[in-house]
């Protein structure tokens, strides 16, 4: 995904980044409340 270049429309491809690369979603600990448990993604 790093290498994705999308212009002329906003993307969420760092945010995407951020959650396959956390420890937790990679384990397979994510829940429906992840994404409010990591403000950093």
């Amino acid at each position: 995904m790093a290498e994705f270049r999308i212009r002329g429309v906003t993307t969420n491809t760092a945010f995407l980044q951020a959650v396959l690369g956390d420890s937790d979603f990679i384990a397979g600990r994510a829940t429906t409340s992840f994404v409010d448990e990591r403000p950093s993604c």
